[in-house]
């Protein structure tokens, strides 16, 4: 069987193609930029395909003799609403267009999406499925415009929706910003009171949508999956653990954004998009990021594999041998 990765020289990408040519399928990469080939150096058995979501006839050929797609290419950080779109809807759509022009024997064409999409809830009460959609922020409106964009094909592709929560392990860059503030001797917890948040594993993650690829019931539907719920004080104290060192403060939600605007105008002076912006306190101040995974354990079969402590643990060494964080 051949299967196409879009974004597989990213976080979760990289580490989906991973488990894909061990399980002994043949793995064709979509690649932008042929130099950003550090995490698929080491994997045996993928091809290399040259393009972009927003090249036509690179995505042409991409598609063609696949027979699962798993699209996991998106726009987290952006410098303005119209880049998120650009990426998240309207490539999604191309490679969409592409899938349905192109891939005769396609199977199941799996997006890759995000609780941002779905928004946040109450401590209380994860969000399953059947919520109604409350995206906050313009990657949260770009993530749902590109699952509604996919699911009006799925009267004519086997179209399967992945919802994954903040996800966090060996080559991601963004949680790690948390990694290296430990590793400096601070986690920084944002507001005061409860605050939960549901959080993936990678390799959890990364079971997950294999099994949204290939299980008979997964077509036409959306699933969350997640490693666990969590307080945010229980986050810091397994942090702490695994990188050996860090006071825990608690930060205003003032203070993070006055932090992000300051941040943000930085960001436009220089012309890059900045992770930690206006949008992102808005992210960081709610009460509760929470998804319910039940709907995959049902029908799929999904069963997460790694605790917060065992997670964490295994993340903070990995930085440690790659010199991202110092002993």
């Amino acid at each position: 069987m051949k299967v196409l990765v879009t974004g597989a020289t990213g976080f979760i990408g990289s580490h989906l193609a991973d488990a894909l040519t061990k399980s002994g399928l043949t793995v064709k990469a979509l690649v932008r930029d042929p130099g950003r080939l550090r995490w698929l150096g080491d994997i045996n058995g993928v091809e290399v395909c040259r393009g972009s979501l927003e090249s036509t006839d690179s995505l042409a050929e991409a598609v063609r003799d696949v027979e699962i797609i798993y699209h996991t290419a998106g726009m987290i950080t952006a410098r303005n609403e119209k880049e998120y779109f650009d990426v998240n809807a309207a490539g999604t759509e191309n490679l969409l267009d592409a899938a349905e022009r192109s891939a005769r024997s396609l199977e199941r064409f799996v997006l890759v999406s995000s609780l941002a999409a779905a928004g946040p809830g109450r401590p209380d009460a994860p969000l399953d499925e059947s919520a109604s959609p409350r995206p906050i922020t313009p990657y949260g409106r770009s993530k749902l415009a590109g699952e509604e964009i996919a699911l009006k094909r799925s009267s004519r592709l086997p179209v399967t929706i992945v919802r994954p929560p903040a996800v966090y392990g060996p080559r991601d860059a963004g949680v790690f910003t948390f990694f290296k503030l430990a590793s400096l001797g601070i986690i920084p917890i944002p507001g005061f009171g409860r605050r939960m948040v549901s959080l993936a594993y990678v390799e959890d993650l990364v079971q997950g949508i294999l099994k949204a690829g290939t299980h008979p019931l997964a077509t036409g539907k959306t699933y969350f999956i997640t490693s666990g719920d969590h307080e945010w004080d229980e986050v810091a104290r397994a942090l702490k653990s695994a990188v050996g060192k860090g006071v825990i403060v608690r930060l205003p939600v003032a203070l993070l954004y006055a932090a992000a605007l300051l941040n943000e105008a930085a960001g436009r002076m220089t012309g890059t998009a900045r992770t930690l912006n206006i949008h992102k306190a808005r992210e960081l101040k709610q009460r509760a990021w929470l998804c319910s995974s039940r709907r995959a354990m049902d029908e799929l079969g999904y069963n997460p594999g790694f605790t917060l402590e065992k997670g964490m643990k295994i993340t903070a060494e990995w930085y440690r041998k790659a010199g991202w964080i110092k002993e």
